[in-house]
C-alpha cells in the first residue's frame, strides 16, 4: 500500500468550501432546524439529476479516483464495488474511464430515484452498473470494496448501516471526504453550500469511528486530509478536518 500513497494524495489537490453550524445530538434534531429553498434533495433536484446522467465521464481529479488506484492492489482480474450514495456521478464512470478491471459496480441509492436511474444506464453498461435501494440483492460475499464517496456523514444510523456491509467482507472500506473531527463524540451540524439550503452533516469523532471499525474487523491502513476551506461557528477548525480514511480487512 505505502507506494500508492504519495500519488493517491496528489489526487486531492482542490478546494473544498463549506459552511457549518449548529451543535446538535441527532440527525432529528438538526433536521428539524435545516432549510431547503433551493430544492436540494428533493423532487427538483432528482430532476435535475436524471437529466444529467452520464457513464462516460472524462477521467479527472477528485475523491472517485481513489478507487482505481486501491483497486490496483486487488489480486483479481476483476472487482466488485458498492457506491453508497454515488448518484449521476458514481465512481463508475471513473472505473470505466481509468479501464480499470471493474467486475460489477452496485450503487446504493434511495428508492425514489434507483429505479429511474437503472432505466437510463446504457444497455452496454447494463451488466456492470447497477443502481439499487436495499443490500439485500446484492449476494453474499460478493464486495471487494465498499466505498463511501463524502456519503457516510449524510447518513443518520451509519453505524448500523456499515455493520451490516461488513457481511458482504469487503477488503477494503473507504470513507472520503468526510469531516472527522478531535472532539470525544460525534456532533450533527448543518452544512450550507447549495444557495441557501442548510441540511445535517455529521462531525464523526476520529478516535471513536476508528475504534468502531477496528472492532468490527477492519484497520486503518490510510488517513490524509482533504486541503479545503471549511468554516464553523462554534467550533475551531483546529479541531476538525475533512479527511479520507481507508480501512482494510484484517488478517486472521
Amino acid at each position: 500500500m505505502e507506494r500508492y500513497i504519495k500519488k493517491i494524495k496528489l489526487l486531492f489537490n482542490k478546494k473544498n468550501n463549506s459552511i457549518y453550524s449548529g451543535l446538535y445530538n441527532t440527525w432529528s434534531e438538526a433536521e428539524k432546524n435545516s432549510s431547503k429553498k433551493q430544492g436540494y434533495a428533493n423532487k427538483k433536484y432528482d430532476n435535475r439529476s436524471l437529466k444529467k446522467f452520464t457513464v462516460n465521464e472524462k477521467y479527472t481529479i477528485g475523491r472517485n479516483m481513489i478507487v482505481p488506484i486501491i483497486s490496483a492492489t486487488l489480486k483479481t482480474d476483476n472487482f466488485t464495488i458498492l457506491d453508497i450514495g454515488g448518484g449521476v456521478n458514481s465512481v463508475f464512470s471513473h472505473l470505466s474511464s481509468s479501464k480499470a478491471p471493474l467486475g460489477l459496480c452496485y450503487v446504493l441509492e434511495r428508492d425514489e430515484v434507483a429505479s429511474k436511474f437503472n432505466n437510463l444506464v446504457p444497455s452496454q453498461h447494463s451488466n456492470v452498473l447497477k443502481y439499487i435501494s436495499d443490500v439485500k440483492s446484492i449476494s453474499h460475499n460478493a464486495l471487494d470494496i465498499i466505498y463511501f464517496g463524502s456519503s457516510v456523514q449524510y447518513i443518520a444510523n451509519y453505524k448500523t448501516l456499515i455493520q451490516s456491509l461488513i457481511e458482504f467482507n469487503p477488503k477494503y472500506i473507504i470513507f472520503s471526504e468526510s469531516i472527522f473531527t478531535e472532539i470525544p463524540n460525534d456532533i450533527w451540524v448543518l452544512q450550507q453550500n447549495m444557495g441557501s439550503d442548510t441540511f445535517p452533516n455529521l462531525f464523526i469523532s476520529e478516535k471513536k469511528f476508528i475504534y468502531f471499525m477496528k472492532k468490527n474487523g477492519y484497520t486503518c491502513d490510510l488517513n490524509f486530509c482533504i486541503p479545503g476551506d471549511h468554516s464553523h461557528d462554534q467550533i475551531d477548525r483546529k479541531q476538525y478536518e475533512c479527511k479520507t480514511l481507508i480501512f482494510v480487512k484484517k488478517i486472521l
